[in-house]
């Protein structure tokens, strides 16, 4: 009986074991189950899936051809309103007309013959018109042609001879289309968009500005949707009218379509239920442009590629299944293994499972995942931010930190952008800040066809650091303006973009950094929505060093205003009124000095606090618009600082000022020097010196330290110490903290303020 119970423990023994091992082997085989899988619903959808791929294809070329009709469309409209808001044609239009007036044509010539022809840059352009109203003359630029019998027989199609039968023909449309199109007399069709301004003028000389754009150029468009293939594209109407097409045939010529019905069309040419693919997208004036392309010609590219594709993954398959087997034979002593320490344990093996923790591990997987994700977004951010800061002083160290940080930035040229938005979301946009922020991404990608990386400066503002293979600033402007023409169709929002020229040193993306946000402020300021870099700013502009406020004259009239003579003041501002404000200065430095001297009535009235009469000051300095308007609030403000000084001498505590000032001036180097080491030096308690220290000084003891080491700084600086010496020298522990304070105090970068020569 004992020998029988042992036989029988020693085969439950083996089945347990050959159980494992099994479960073992079903745990490899269980790896295949999604190929297999994949095997059969790939044998299964092949066709279809391929087909799909195929559509995509198409879908994503109609969606370049209709970015490419918007833009080209978006170009046209900018030289309608370019022609419209000329100088010439203003002034024209500005003087009125005499009937019979002798020098008629002679100004109208003067007009045409400023305007380049835009049919030869521009391929949507096929001519530009502009009509005058009660004018004798029609401009069909570069050309002036009478309204005459023989004059207007050589407009031969365009329909409009003279300003009364265009308005005559506009009033009767709707105003919230963009393009137009009518008939001339041959029943010929001709698409045209007037410029975006508000007929009539209300000055004495109307005119209208027409451009017609060119069919020719929007079925090259559309054709490429084709890609040579059979099928056919169309731009068509609301109404599912075509307005202009191209149909390429199975011997692959290419015919114009028009004026028919999209889907009296198709079933003519045989396309009915499932047997073409169509894909459409929407465009000015509700149109779209369409395209149909038959199903045979997707599945004829498809050819052999499906059975390949199979073949390999059921090869891919019997491998694994291979190497399932391989594995499982040389592992079966880890069964051995497992069972004996499933005894020593003495837990059950219906209590233990292989894959029991796997779960929980992928979720921590996961989480970890997700924070590298994000450390490494801040440091790339960080490593943006301080390469455009100046921060590195050598390749060693940038490179050393680009690779942490996950940056490649090997190239031979580096742009900077510098973005300001006018409004953090639109009116339409209902979603959240995040929404937006995801969709601006998407048109980054979209416009942006280089690498780049982005510094966000605030919620409303940020910079990019792109990388390219050439000189591309003209591509990169062109980039950018079809991102704010994005941004501002879809959220109204308005964008302010500054460019740099591009350099070949990553080292020196400071000073183009610089230069982005000197030209972003300059669109701010004058309401330019388009992407500028220094080639477009008047020369006056983009002198080096600026004719404007010196940083030193400034710190002076601050210093002056919280607490020097009357005298001095005086002689100050004779000087600052006689070198910006004289006759016949520049119009850009007198509009600096004005925001400069706004500026130093804002800081100087800082250690005031709240105070009603400083509050007002403020308001009233913001409203100012000429000299001697800002000059008086200097002088008020200089008597509001000195009434401060004394209300604060009468509750001053007792604390021996020149003590603590010649302690500052003595320890201002040491980088460890705090708050807390002052306290300890006086033998009081840190939160009452930090009170007292405010009362008896005006601002704050950090404040009052950045104020001494910011001052030897900028001597260090003009006497020509180099930057890095000079942080040491003036207390900072780091070059790139001592940057960053010394731009938010002064406004300029250490580099900018040395290259400044101070008379």
């Amino acid at each position: 009986m004992d020998k029988k119970s042992a036989n029988s423990e020693k085969c439950l023994e083996k089945r347990r074991r050959r159980n494992i091992s099994m479960s073992l082997l079903f745990s490899y085989l269980l790896i295949l189950l999604a190929p297999a899988v994949a095997i059969i619903v790939v044998y299964l959808t092949a066709s279809r899936a391929f087909e799909e791929s195929q559509e995509e294809r198409i879908q994503s070329m109609l969606s370049e051809a209709r970015l490419t009709f918007d833009r080209e469309v978006q170009q046209a409209q900018n030289v309608g309103r370019y022609v419209s808001s000329e100088r010439r044609l203003t002034d024209h239009l500005g003087l009125g007309y005499r009937p019979g007036r002798s020098d008629e044509f002679y100004a109208v010539y003067t007009i045409a013959s400023n305007y380049p022809n835009y049919s030869l840059t521009n391929s949507i352009i096929k001519d530009v018109y502009v009509l005058i109203s009660e004018s004798r003359y029609i401009i069909k630029i570069p050309q002036v042609i009478p309204e005459t019998q023989y004059g207007t027989a050589t407009l031969s199609h365009f329909p409009f001879t003279s300003y009364e039968t265009f308005m005559e023909y506009y009033n009767a449309q709707d105003k919230s289309s963009v393009l137009f199109i009518s008939d001339n007399e041959d029943g010929e069709e001709i698409l045209f968009l007037p410029c975006q301004m508000k007929y009539p003028y209300s000055w004495p000389g109307k005119s209208a500005v027409i451009v017609e754009l060119n069919w020719k150029r929007i079925r090259e468009i559309l054709e490429t949707t084709l890609v040579e293939q059979e099928g056919i594209a169309a731009l068509v109407d609301e109404n599912g009218q075509v307005l202009t097409g191209v149909e390429i045939g199975s011997e692959g010529r290419a015919a114009q379509i028009s004026q028919v019905s999209w889907g009296d069309y198709l079933k003519e040419k045989g396309y009915s239920g499932h047997s073409f693919v169509s894909t459409k997208y929407s465009t000015y004036n509700r149109w779209y442009l369409i395209n149909a392309i038959p199903e045979r010609v997707l599945t004829e590219r498809i050819g052999a590629v499906r059975y390949i594709v199979i073949a390999f993954c059921t090869l891919a398959v019997l491998i694994g299944l291979f190497v399932c087997f391989a594995y499982w034979n040389h592992r079966r002593s880890m069964v051995e293994r497992y069972f004996l320490l499933q005894e020593r344990m003495g837990v059950s093996d219906k209590k233990v499972w292989f894959w029991g923790t796997f779960g929980g591990f992928l979720r921590d997987v996961d989480r970890m995942w997700d924070a590298l994700e994000k450390q490494k977004k801040i440091i790339r951010s960080e490593c943006v931010r301080k390469l455009l800061y100046g921060g590195y002083d050598s390749m060693e160290g940038l490179r050393e930190e680009a690779q942490r940080a996950d940056i490649s930035l090997e190239a031979p040229w580096y742009y900077v952008v510098s973005i300001e938005l006018d409004t953090a979301l639109g009116t339409d946009f209902q979603g959240t800040t995040e929404e937006f922020r995801e969709t601006f991404r998407e048109y980054l990608n979209r416009c942006l066809p280089w690498r780049y990386y982005t510094c966000q400066v605030s919620d409303l503002s940020g910079a990019l650091l792109v990388l390219g293979e050439s000189p591309q600033n003209k591509e990169l402007k062109d980039s950018l303006e079809q991102l704010a023409g994005d941004l501002y169709d879809k959220y109204k929002v308005s964008s302010y973009i500054g460019v740099s020229l591009g350099c070949e040193d990553p080292l020196k993306l400071e000073h183009e950094y610089e230069m982005a946000l000197r030209l972003q402020e300059f669109a701010r300021i004058y309401e330019l929505h388009v992407p500028l870099d220094s080639t477009d700013l008047p020369q006056e502009r983009v002198t080096e060093p600026p004719a404007f406020l010196s940083i030193d004259t400034e710190l002076k009239l601050l210093k002056l205003i919280q607490g020097g003579s009357g005298s001095q003041l005086e002689a100050l501002i004779s000087q600052i009124e006689a070198a910006y404000f004289s006759p016949g200065g520049s119009r850009h430095a007198r509009s600096h000095t004005m925001e400069t001297l706004k500026s130093c009535i804002y800081r100087s009235l800082s250690l005031c606090g709240a105070d009603e009469q400083a509050a007002g000051l403020r308001e009233a300095a913001r409203r100012a618009e000429g000299p001697e308007e800002i000059f008086g609030l200097i002088r008020e403000a200089k008597e509001c600082c000195a009434r401060f000084h004394q209300e604060r001498k009468e509750a001053a505590p007792s604390l021996d000022r020149k003590k603590i000032e010649k302690y500052l001036e003595e320890h201002y180097s040491d980088p460890g020097l705090n708050l807390s080491m002052l306290a300890e030096r006086l033998g009081m308690s840190e939160r009452k010196l930090y009170g007292d220290f405010k009362i008896c000084f005006g601002m704050t003891f950090s404040a009052c330290l950045e104020k001494y080491r910011i001052e030897s700084a900028c001597s260090l600086l003009k006497a020509g110490t180099p930057v890095g010496e000079t942080a040491r020298l003036s207390g900072y522990g780091s070059d790139y903290s001592f940057r960053r304070a010394f731009k938010r105090v002064i406004g300029i970068s250490p580099s900018d303020f040395q290259k400044i020569k101070v008379d």
